[in-house]
């Protein structure tokens, strides 16, 4: 699935930014990566009510 390779990706850049940015930095990765979470949560959500849309309307 595309959402997980995002948010594998989006990990490694907030793993690299802990170790090698200031307290900020790892401040804003971190809300960033929060983010992400939020939006690939709400675009999972959206996919199974299309789905279970689609299958009650074959039934």
């Amino acid at each position: 699935m595309i959402e997980s390779k995002i948010l594998e990706k989006a990990f490694q850049v907030h793993e690299k930014i802990k170790h090698l940015g200031t307290g900020e930095d790892m401040i804003n990765s971190a809300d960033m990566l929060g983010s992400i979470v939020n939006i690939i949560s709400e675009n999972v959500m959206i996919r199974r009510q299309l789905e279970y849309t689609k299958f009650i309307k074959k039934k």
